[in-house]
């Protein structure tokens, strides 16, 4: 969720995918961090996910693939002018890359 509202916070569209059995955690998260509107970037996935074969790990990715490609595809209203905007500065960029 942190990572969905840096992105939109910044213009950038963005979605969430996660355990059908954290929905409720998502959205008392987000509403924390100021994303009020976020139906359209949940996309939750059949419960469990950490114990998954990578081959159900990328059916769950499969099974979401449209929805998610829709949401960011939703979400993409921004000038060329903003699409040149760097997302991190040069401090927050030293700070991924140590």
């Amino acid at each position: 969720m942190h990572d969905c509202a840096y992105f939109e916070a910044h213009g950038r569209p963005s979605a969430a995918i996660l355990s059908e059995m954290f929905m409720k955690q998502a959205h008392y998260q987000a509403g924390g961090l100021g994303l009020n509107d976020i139906a359209g970037l949940l996309k939750p996935v059949k419960h469990p996910i950490s114990d998954q074969t990578v081959a159900q790990l990328h059916g769950k990715a499969d099974a979401c693939f449209e929805s998610v490609l829709e949401a960011l595809m939703q979400g993409i209203t921004q000038s060329a002018e903003d699409l040149n905007t760097p997302l991190l500065d040069g401090a927050e960029t030293a700070d991924c890359m140590a």
